[in-house]
């Protein structure tokens, strides 16, 4: 699913965010103000220092990415690409969308079908139709739209 330019991508965001965690521990251990001039030296006042202890245990991170902060990176990247992912489909959908209220009717529902593929039949319409809405309602959501259609979509983008 994922190529060897997102494997970069998430590298470099990952490389960011180590160089932001460096920089904060630096600041945090005491070592630097925030404006990067030095707090250790013969004239800096005790109460901006950390104990001996405190200050190693936070350098000993150097070079490490807190998990929580690597979860939002990926996180984040995954929901980028389903984004880009449902981007296309979004515009079909919202051009099937006669009324632009979110929702299809059954028409509309088997338009937006037939114009992924031309060559359903009409019972292969009317099954999509039933899956997607099984009480009848005459009404479809883009959410159900994209359960139903997820593997039909993968393979669209994919050609």
């Amino acid at each position: 699913m994922y190529s060897t330019e997102d494997s970069l991508a998430l590298i470099v965001r990952v490389k960011d965010a180590l160089r932001v965690e460096q920089e904060q521990i630096r600041v945090n251990a005491g070592l630097f103000d925030a404006d990067g001039s030095p707090t250790l030296g013969p004239n800096a006042p005790k109460s901006r220092r950390l104990a001996a202890t405190q200050r190693k245990a936070l350098l000993q991170r150097k070079n490490q990415v807190r998990f929580s902060t690597f979860e939002a990176i990926l996180l984040d990247y995954q929901l980028q690409g389903h984004e880009r992912f449902l981007a296309k489909f979004g515009a079909l959908f919202r051009r099937f969308d006669v009324d632009s209220d979110g929702v299809l009717q059954a028409r509309e529902f088997k338009q937006l079908l037939s114009a992924l593929n031309p060559g359903l039949s009409n019972q292969d319409l009317e099954a999509y139709l039933e899956e997607a809405d099984p009480f009848s309602t005459d009404c479809v959501t883009f959410s159900q739209c994209v359960s139903l259609l997820s593997e039909e979509l993968a393979h669209a983008q994919a050609e």
